[in-house]
C-alpha cells in the first residue's frame, strides 16, 4: 500500500510560511476531491455554522474518513447521516456533535461506519496534572511580571 506523505490544508488565511513539499494549501473543493482523511477543526461562529453540509460531502471521495474535532454545529448532522447511510463518504469519527450528549436512539449511534468519542479524549490524568501545573505557574508568573505559559494572545498581556 502506498501512503501519501502529502498533507493538504485549508484555512481562511493561507499560511505560506508553513508550506513545504509535505504540507500544501488547497482550496476547499480541491481538498474535498483529493483528501483521504478530512479533519474539521472549525470553531463555532456565524460564519462556520452548518458550513459542512451534503454538498460538501458530495465533493469528497466516497472512501473519505471525515473527522470532526472542531465544533458540532459546523456540520449539518442530518446531512452527515445521509452521507454516511448512502455511501457518499466512507466513515466518520466524531469527538463532538451538534447535540451533546446524543440520545441513546440517535441515528449516528446506529451506524457501523461511525466512531463517537466524548469530547474529553485528551483529558487523561497526566494531562490534568500538566494543566494544573501550568495554571499554578501562570499565577506565579502573572504576579511576578513574567510571561504566561502558552499565552494565546500575548499582545493583550503586554498591553
Amino acid at each position: 500500500m502506498l501512503i501519501s506523505r502529502k498533507v493538504l490544508y485549508h484555512n481562511r488565511h493561507r499560511r505560506c510560511e508553513l508550506e513545504s513539499n509535505m504540507l500544501q494549501y488547497a482550496a476547499l473543493p480541491e481538498l474535498y476531491r483529493q483528501a483521504d482523511v478530512i479533519i474539521n477543526v472549525l470553531p463555532s461562529n456565524a460564519d462556520t455554522y452548518h458550513s459542512i453540509a451534503l454538498a460538501s460531502f458530495r465533493q469528497m471521495k466516497h472512501t473519505v474518513l471525515f473527522i470532526n474535532i472542531g465544533r458540532g454545529d459546523t456540520v449539518v448532522t442530518a446531512d452527515l447521516i445521509t452521507a454516511l447511510q448512502t455511501g457518499e463518504i466512507g466513515g466518520a469519527a466524531l469527538d463532538v456533535a451538534e447535540q451533546e450528549p446524543l440520545p441513546a436512539d440517535h441515528p449516528l449511534l446506529q451506524l457501523s461506519n461511525v466512531i463517537i468519542t466524548p469530547h474529553i479524549g485528551s483529558d487523561t490524568e497526566k494531562t490534568r496534572q500538566r494543566k494544573s501545573a501550568i495554571a499554578i505557574q501562570n499565577i506565579f508568573n502573572c504576579f511576578s511580571g513574567k510571561p504566561l505559559i502558552d499565552c494565546v494572545n500575548p499582545e493583550v498581556w503586554h498591553s
